[in-house]
């Protein structure tokens, strides 16, 4: 999840709509941010609705929805 990511969430959310981010690392903007500013970042966005899951990767779609590295 980088910043635009962050932003379309936040907005999707702000009218009403359910998201999910799927993020590789453990808190999202890692690289750019660091972990500490990263992970002010995810508690924001969970804070505001997002339903932020770290550590995981999309391996696929399936008939119902996305197949997750983690299950």
């Amino acid at each position: 999840g980088g910043f635009i990511g962050a932003e379309v969430a936040s907005a999707a959310v702000g009218h009403g709509l359910a998201v999910t981010v799927l993020e590789a690392a453990a808190v999202p903007a890692e690289r750019a941010l660091g972990p500490v500013l990263g992970g002010l970042a995810g508690r924001l966005m969970s804070e505001a609705g997002v339903d932020l899951r770290t550590g995981t990767a999309l391996t696929g779609f399936t008939g119902a929805g996305v197949a997750l590295a983690d299950g």
